[in-house]
């Protein structure tokens, strides 16, 4: 059985593009009608959630 994963991360296209308003699920932009952009804000904002979620996790289990 495999083990379960200790954090699972924050995909960028689960939130809103905070530079183009993109939808949650949706790409920023497409290109050539198959490669989907996605902004690096977007990805940068998913990053500093999974790092703040992986510190409030890390407390949590400390205190305990």
């Amino acid at each position: 059985m495999a083990k379960r994963p200790e954090h699972i991360t924050i995909s960028p296209m689960t939130l809103l593009c905070p530079r183009c308003s993109a939808q949650p699920g949706q790409a920023c932009d497409i290109f050539d009608g198959e490669f989907e952009m996605v902004h690096v804000e977007r990805i940068k904002w998913a990053a500093a959630m999974d790092v703040t979620a992986k510190r409030t996790e890390k407390r949590q289990t400390v205190m305990f």
